[in-house]
């Protein structure tokens, strides 16, 4: 049919058929860390942390930034009358004087999360049904 088409500048049966062959990898494990930071309408700011990185003092600083950038962006109205909390957990970088300065320089009020708490786990009411639709958008690079 493509002989009869183009005539001798068709390209081969084969060649066609080498070329639409996907070249499929192998799935490879890991584990992938996801900061997420969310209202009660949706998600704010998600990121997610390759494999082997520690969330230090450093990192979580410059993911609070953009979290701050995120908030401009998708809630005007709450970064400019600092109407809103951040409730996060006792972990190390959390409460590290430079974390705990760059909160209070922005007006950022933060909720202390009670340690051993089932009582207190927004994320189960709110988070998850949301994130799962977040982790459907994201296309995930799992072949070698």
């Amino acid at each position: 049919m493509l002989k009869r088409a183009y005539g001798n500048d068709a390209m081969r049966k084969t060649a066609v058929y080498e070329w639409h062959k996907g070249k499929m990898g192998k799935w490879v494990r890991g584990k992938v860390m996801l900061e997420v930071f969310f209202d009660y309408d949706s998600v704010i700011h998600s990121e997610f942390i390759p494999e082997g990185q520690t969330v230090n003092k450093e990192l979580y600083l410059e993911i609070l930034k953009r979290l701050r950038d995120a908030i401009r962006r998708k809630r005007p109205q709450k970064r400019t009358t600092h109407d809103w909390f951040l409730l996060h957990d006792n972990a190390p970088p959390h409460r590290v004087l430079i974390v705990k300065k760059y909160l209070a320089r922005h007006s950022v009020t933060t909720l202390d999360h009670p340690p051993y708490s089932p009582g207190l786990a927004p994320a189960d009411f709110y988070l998850f049904p949301r994130a799962e639709n977040e982790i459907e958008r994201t296309p995930f690079c799992g072949f070698r």
